[in-house]
């Protein structure tokens, strides 16, 4: 709804096809006033088809009356019969007439009973078919069940009959409609009333015949059924044509303010909005991706960032191994000429500068967890050392993981545990391994 005072609908189609989805837009609202002119003919359709009914019937009666008029007439050889009692005739034929009228009345009456009863809606023009005096009562009870029929025909779309809002829907409707039908049965039980008093005075009528000669009353009487019959008829033709105009005048309550055009360019995905928001969630992303990394970042990427916080001494760094570290872990002899060579054998040049005695020298290798390349360093700054012609012991004081055995090929079935406990002496637990000089 784009505009529920102006009781506006906006229909939008989204599709990759933009004439497709135009044309499809047309043909909703084209369709929404086709079945809106339906729904206004659908009181009317009712009417005629009631007509249609009724004159099928009365077209058989007047067939069979003119029949038997015409056989009267050839039985007895009666071509221009004199007119006899014509101010009673004329009576007569004015109550024959009224009588035709409440008949088509009480017809109508019937059909609109069977309306009521009905799920349909009610339209005030068959109202004018019954001769029922339209009174503001009646009105207001009419409006007010079409208006209840609506409102249930359009939950029943949502819902179904069980639901409370279509339950409540339908006891009100329900009342309206007992008493709408109260109202129209006592105008029924009035029209039958004055049709039975105009009968009761036809007879009346009717019993002065019996003076007038037996060929003459009979001959009137067809002729006044074939009338009868041919006026019935004739008004049912009238009243046809009336409805089948006003069927024809019917046009629809709605109209199309604007028309569907294919749009020139697509509304939907919006290339612009969706590359910036793109652009601003990357940005935002990588900022918070960097913030996040600034606040977690704890590792020490340069020795400026060692000497800010510390006094101790600095020898040197090694560089990360990003390629398979090897079984044996000793690299200054498999690469002397890598950078992590070189970096070996700088940490060996800082040591000598620390202390040049020829005295044995002591060095510890520990970190704060596993996994921090204590095995590692220890193995190659052995052999870096090694290499420059000095002896080398490499202790493994690691009680719960020990790694340096994996690193020489040899067995770890001796060592400092054995030693700390009395089991072996240290020169059974040295294994001796050969380098080469550098």
């Amino acid at each position: 709804m784009a505009n529920p005072d102006a009781k506006t609908i906006n229909i939008k189609i989204k599709e990759k096809n933009a004439t497709k989805a135009a044309d499809m837009s047309n043909a909703i609202s084209q369709e929404f006033l086709k079945f809106d002119v339906l729904r206004s003919r659908e009181a009317t359709d009712r009417i005629l088809e009631f007509i249609d009914t009724t004159l099928y019937r009365v077209n058989n009666d007047l067939s069979e009356s003119e029949m038997n008029l015409e056989r009267f007439k050839s039985n007895n050889r009666i071509i221009t019969p004199e007119l006899l009692a014509s101010d009673l005739s004329d009576k007569m034929s004015q109550l024959e007439l009224r009588l035709t009228d409440y008949t088509l009345n009480l017809l109508a009456i019937s059909e609109l009973k069977k309306t009521i009863e009905s799920e349909k809606k009610v339209d005030e023009k068959m109202l004018s078919l019954t001769g029922i005096y339209k009174t503001d009562e009646i009105k207001d009870v009419l409006s007010n069940l079409n208006i209840l029929l609506d409102k249930r025909e359009q939950a029943l779309i949502m819902v179904t009959d069980k639901a409370e809002y279509v339950q409540m829907l339908s006891g009100r409707i329900q009342r309206q409609k007992d008493y709408l039908l109260q109202s129209v049965a006592y105008e029924e039980n009035g029209i039958k009333q004055k049709k039975a008093e105009l009968e009761s005075q036809y007879r009346k009528l009717n019993s002065n015949y019996l003076g007038i000669p037996e060929q003459q009353t009979e001959f009137e009487r067809l002729q006044r059924i074939f009338n009868v019959n041919e006026k019935f008829y004739s008004l049912l033709l009238e009243k046809k044509a009336e409805f089948s105009i006003t069927r024809a005048g019917y046009v629809s309550k709605n109209i199309i303010l604007e028309a569907a055009r294919p749009a020139p360019a697509p509304y939907y995905p919006n290339k612009s909005l969706i590359l910036s928001s793109c652009i601003m969630v990357g940005f935002v992303a990588s900022f918070l991706l960097i913030f996040i990394k600034y606040l977690f970042y704890n590792q020490i990427g340069s020795l400026e960032e060692i000497a800010q916080y510390t006094d101790a001494p600095l020898l040197g760094i090694v560089p990360r191994y990003k390629r398979e570290i090897p079984i044996s872990q000793l690299l200054v002899d498999k690469s002397p000429k890598s950078v992590i060579a070189e970096a070996f054998r700088s940490i060996r040049t800082n040591l000598q500068f620390i202390n040049n005695d020829d005295k044995p020298q002591l060095m510890a290798l520990t970190s704060t967890i596993s996994g921090e390349g204590k095995t590692f360093n220890a193995i190659n700054l052995a052999g870096v050392i090694s290499f420059s012609g000095k002896k080398v012991i490499i202790l493994d004081l690691d009680m719960r993981k020990p790694k340096i055995h994996l690193g020489f090929n040899v067995e770890n079935n001796r060592g400092m545990s054995t030693i700390l406990i009395g089991k072996d002496t240290i020169e059974n637990c040295i294994n001796h391994k050969c380098t080469r000089k550098s």
